[in-house]
């Protein structure tokens, strides 16, 4: 007579039984959910289509900061902004001379080199130049604002006027930004540099 690891008259059975009948349960109940699904396609599929996230970043100051991901759409579908606010740093204010308590001084001197076509022409001129100057006293910017006659001194005047340094300007014991309006003049008669 066989042998089993279970008395079928008591219900009771061997740990190895339990064991053995619950893996015996779960292949048939995933066999049947597989063959439920349909039929199985052979040869070389294409991987399935993934939604794609990317980063959206609009720049806005004075916000606060936060992040969101979107989903990527198709080429055929137009794309819908999801955009998140990241703070600027505040821009540099630069005051008018005359807004300041303690204007800019230069502390430098700078050499100005004259145009050689313009000194042999015996040409004389002028331009007249807004500086944008940090508190630190650097010339950030230099903008012509006038000259005369037009273009032949502007370019080595703009560059004298970036190689000045300045005290800085003070506003309520702060030094400050400010900007500044200068006449550089070009005289033939004077010894060029």
């Amino acid at each position: 007579m066989l042998d089993f690891p279970w008395n079928f008259a008591s219900g009771n059975a061997s740990p190895e039984a339990r064991l053995g009948g619950g893996l015996l349960l779960s292949t048939l109940l995933h066999l049947a959910i597989i063959t439920s699904l349909g039929p199985v396609v052979s040869g070389p599929s294409a991987p399935a289509e993934q939604p794609k996230h990317e980063l959206t970043v609009t720049l806005v100051s004075g916000l606060t900061a936060s992040v969101s991901s979107k989903r990527v759409l198709p080429a055929n579908e137009p794309a819908r902004p999801n955009p998140i606010a990241v703070p600027l740093p505040s821009a540099l204010h630069y005051f008018e001379d005359s807004e300041v308590d303690v204007p800019a001084h230069v502390v430098n001197d700078v050499m100005l080199h004259y145009p050689p076509s313009a000194y042999k022409q015996r040409i004389s001129g002028e331009v007249k130049l807004k500086l944008f100057i940090n508190q630190a006293g650097e010339v950030d910017e230099v903008a012509v604002v006038a000259s005369a006659p037009k273009e032949i001194f502007d370019e080595v005047a703009v560059d004298a006027a970036k190689q000045l340094r300045y005290s800085p300007a003070l506003k309520d014991g702060s030094e400050v930004g400010t900007t500044k309006t200068i006449v550089i003049t070009f005289d033939p008669t004077t010894n060029p540099l």
